[in-house]
């Protein structure tokens, strides 16, 4: 009796493992890794080898290998053995930063698949990498069709690294005002001129980098900021550079820098102002702030008091428009007889006109009589330089000649009549032919017009003294004065 129960255990013991041994046997497992060769590339390289190793039990008919895309690599076909080429076609299944070449219908493989990748490589003076990624299925790629796990890589490619990496300003900011657009012409956010800075490698030209800029140093109040990347000629261009300071600040700069480019750009130091208002061509022809002192230039009558100034716009501009406000700065040092006029005119060409009540001087000692104040347009940052002889065109102690020259007279008083009150620049001395006029400013120009004329100038009584007052109109977009 013990004998039987022991062989009824014993065949029981037999027939559960007989029934579990073909559940093992039936599992199979769908696992992959991936190797890459050569790991380090060279702008030398041709050919890549990418193989997928099937590390489960199951077979593997459909590859795919992903990429992660460069401008400074490019696969231009791929093949498994000797079969036919591929091409390919992002995105791949790792994301739209893929791209893939798929590999359908193989012969069914429990070992590995070596795909042999045509490729051009590029340098770039950062260095990086390409990630890769791959798949593997039973049948057809897609949901129907579970992919088999990939090992955890990760699985790199190092890209060449270039030398000889340069950048620097082709088109440096100049100045501006606070919440305007920076170009390479002073107070024209309009200009074509954008700031620009130009990257070559190795003497060429590189592949797409972005180009950062940032305030030096980067607490300053000039606060300016923003990212470009460069164009097919190794160019990048800052179309909305702009300050976000709140108050004025002189000797901004900007530090150019891009990624293994070494070392980095620094601008010439430039200004950034605080526009004083907006000047718009009302139907009174006023300024929508307040006139800049307490003077209106468009009465008449004699002007007498403290030293004072005032301005408008006209109601025409030269183009015979009259759109957006024209953000200004104005300021009368009437210690120095100074006169600063600052405009962006947003490409409008405003006609602006304003009244200057210089200080009253003594009679005996009027220095100013027959005298015409002295103006120059055109001119970054211009210097004056008065001389017993020549006036308005005197030399500096270092031989700098000056920049201005004698105001000539509007042909009317007129602020709304646009180019026609200016009146032609005349080819005799000291605006032309005279070699004591060193430099000779590019809008300075005989048989132009002047941008800059002296509408009225007159002097009244004033308790003794007398005082001068002088009437401009200015249609030079932006510039500085001195009487």
């Amino acid at each position: 009796m013990n004998g039987m129960r022991k062989f009824v255990f014993f065949m029981t013991a037999i027939m559960l493992a007989a029934f579990a041994l073909p559940a093992t046997s039936a599992t199979n497992t769908k696992s992959i890794s991936l190797s890459v060769a050569p790991g380090t590339l060279t702008t030398t390289t041709t050919t890549i080898t990418a193989t997928i190793t099937n590390t489960g039990n199951s077979n593997a008919n459909s590859f795919e290998i992903d990429w992660s895309t460069s401008p400074q690599f490019t696969v231009l076909s791929g093949k498994v053995g000797s079969g036919p080429l591929v091409f390919p076609t992002p995105p791949g299944l790792k994301g739209p930063a893929y791209s893939r070449l798929i590999f359908t219908q193989q012969v069914p493989t429990k070992t590995s698949v070596t795909i042999t990748l045509n490729v051009t490589v590029t340098s770039a003076c950062a260095a990086s990498s390409i990630d890769w990624w791959a798949y593997a299925w039973t049948g057809a790629p897609g949901p129907a069709s579970q992919s088999f796990t990939l090992a955890p890589g990760p699985y790199t490619t190092s890209l060449p690294v270039a030398t000889n990496c340069t950048l620097g300003f082709v088109t440096p900011p100049t100045d501006a005002f606070i919440g305007y657009t920076i170009t390479g012409t002073p107070f024209n956010s309009m200009a074509s001129n954008k700031v620009k800075v130009l990257l070559t490698q190795d003497g060429g030209v590189p592949p797409p980098t972005i180009v950062s800029l940032n305030s030096t140093p980067s607490t300053s109040a000039c606060s300016i900021s923003g990212t470009a990347t460069t164009d097919a000629s190794g160019y990048a261009t800052f179309t909305t550079l702009m300050s976000s300071a709140g108050a004025s600040f002189q000797g901004c700069q900007l530090t150019a820098s891009a990624p293994g480019y070494s070392p980095s750009a620094i601008s010439a130091a430039f200004n950034i102002l605080l526009k004083l208002g907006d000047l718009s061509c009302a139907s009174t022809g006023a300024a929508d702030a307040p006139l800049v002192g307490d003077l209106d230039p468009r009465s008449t009558g004699a002007f007498t008091g403290n030293a004072d100034s005032g301005l408008v716009r006209g109601l025409n501009s030269d183009d015979a428009s009259c759109g957006p406000k024209v953000p200004y700065a104005f300021n009368y040092d009437s210690d120095n007889k100074a006169v600063t006029l600052i405009e962006d005119s947003l490409s409008q060409h405003p006609s602006v006109e304003y009244i200057i009540l210089w200080p009253p001087v003594a009679i005996d000692s009027d220095g100013w009589a027959g005298k015409q104040p002295c103006v120059s347009w055109g001119v970054t940052n211009p210097q004056f330089f008065s001389d017993p002889v020549y006036g308005c065109n005197g030399v500096g102690s270092d031989n700098t000649p000056s920049d201005y020259v004698p105001a000539l007279f509007c042909l009317s008083n007129n602020v709304d009549a646009g180019a026609a009150v200016m009146p032609d620049i005349p080819n005799v001395a000291p605006y032309a032919g005279n070699s004591h006029l060193q430099f000779q400013p590019t809008s300075l120009v005989p048989g132009n017009k002047a941008k800059v004329c002296v509408a009225q100038q007159g002097m009244t009584s004033a308790n003794g003294q007398v005082q001068y007052w002088t009437k401009f109109i200015d249609q030079s977009d932006t510039g500085i004065r001195l009487p």
